[in-house]
This record gives C-alpha cells, sequence and structure tokens, in this order.
C-alpha cells in the first residue's frame, strides 16, 4: 500500500529559509497531505543542435518518490496514438499499441530520478538544510538536488544529477521554474519546468495541476 508523504518520510527540523519555502508553495500541513501529483500539459524536447525540437502532448501522474505514470503523444497524430511510460524503484516499461516493452534498468532508474524532481519540489518529503540562500534536500535512494528561492520563496531554479540511461556518466541538470498554477487546494505549482542538460533539454508547460490528498 502506497501512503502519503508524511508517513512514509521522517519528519526533519528545517531551517527557517526551508520553512519559508514550504509556506509559499502551500503550507507543510496542506503538503504533507498529498499522495499524487497530476497535470496535462505540453513539452517541447530539444537534442542535439536544437534545430529539430519535438513538440508532445503529455498526461502525468506521480506518487512522490513511488511511481510515475507518464502518457505522451504528437498532438497531430492524435492521442490514439500515445505511449505510456511507468516507472518505480522495481524498475519501469513502456506501453504502446498494446504492448508492452520493459525498460533497461540503467533507464528505468533514470527515469524515476528525473520524476524524483517533482517529489522534491513539495519540499516535505526530505531532509532539508540552508546552504547561503540556497535549500539543498535529500532523499534516500535519490541524489541531492540544490533549490535556490526566488523572489516569492518557491524554488526558482535548481541544479541535480542523475543517472545516464545508457550507462553512460552522471549527467548533470540545471533546472528553472517559472510561472504558477494552483491546484483547487491551493498549492502553488510551477507552470514552466524546464530541465536542461548539455545534449538533451525538456520545456514543460503545465496547463491543468491538480493533487490527490491522503
Amino acid at each position: 500500500m502506497l501512503l502519503p508523504i508524511a508517513a512514509r518520510a521522517s519528519i526533519f527540523p528545517a531551517p527557517d529559509l526551508a520553512e519559508q519555502a514550504i509556506e509559499a508553495m502551500g503550507g507543510r500541513k496542506l503538503l504533507s497531505r498529498v499522495r499524487m501529483l497530476k497535470w496535462d500539459g505540453r513539452a517541447t524536447i530539444y537534442t542535439g543542435m536544437r534545430d529539430n525540437p519535438v513538440e508532445i502532448a503529455v498526461e502525468t501522474r506521480v506518487i512522490p518518490f513511488s511511481q510515475a505514470i507518464s502518457r505522451s503523444w504528437l498532438p497531430l497524430h492524435g492521442s490514439w496514438t500515445a505511449r505510456t511510460m511507468t516507472v518505480e524503484p522495481s524498475g519501469g516499461f513502456v506501453e504502446q499499441a498494446g504492448k508492452r516493452t520493459p525498460l533497461p534498468a540503467a533507464q528505468a532508474l533514470h527515469e524515476l530520478q528525473q520524476f524524483g524532481i517533482y517529489g522534491y519540489l513539495l519540499l516535505v518529503g526530505a531532509r532539508l538544510r540552508a546552504e547561503g540562500s540556497d535549500v539543498i534536500a535529500r532523499r534516500e535512494g535519490f541524489p541531492d538536488i540544490r533549490f535556490t528561492l526566488g523572489a516569492d520563496g518557491r524554488p526558482a531554479t535548481g541544479t541535480y544529477q542523475v543517472v545516464s540511461p545508457d550507462g553512460g556518466p552522471p549527467i548533470e541538470e540545471n533546472l528553472i521554474f517559472e510561472g504558477r498554477v494552483r491546484s483547487s487546494t491551493g498549492i502553488a505549482w510551477p507552470a514552466r519546468i524546464q530541465v536542461l542538460q548539455k545534449a538533451f533539454d525538456f520545456d514543460l508547460r503545465i496547463d491543468a495541476f491538480d493533487v490527490e490528498l491522503a
């Protein structure tokens, strides 16, 4: 049985800077009840020289640090062509046109760590410490993440490192969080999330965001 963040993670004292960020996102009491994150939106994927970006529609559901299910398709081809990826700590697979294909272990771990970004954005499911004007979050089984807060107290940028999906060196990422979209319960989530690598960029724009509470 999957439990809400507050039941799965130990409660650690957080410095004032982190508490301010938690309050700006919606408050510890509310964030600790989040069982699932849900969003629909659009994403642009850039690879190589960035001259042939791919636009996709996405529907994503994330149980923080436990499971992610993301359905995506090319808008011009319609949602009936959708590809659905599921990842969790035990592995992952892709489903398309009725066929299920397991992900290689390195790719499944890479994707799980990528979806860890969204769990970290809730702030309450990780151990937090302040370092200067940054907040560093640590969750067992995931790389640490460093957030720099914006004027409104919410994470504005971040740095993260994930394993390579093909077994190569770890991949450094710069993260940018912009705008605001609120859930029906009042959580202030970024409306745009950019994940920038040396050879790959992912630019997500969220049209609708909500959560399921425990």
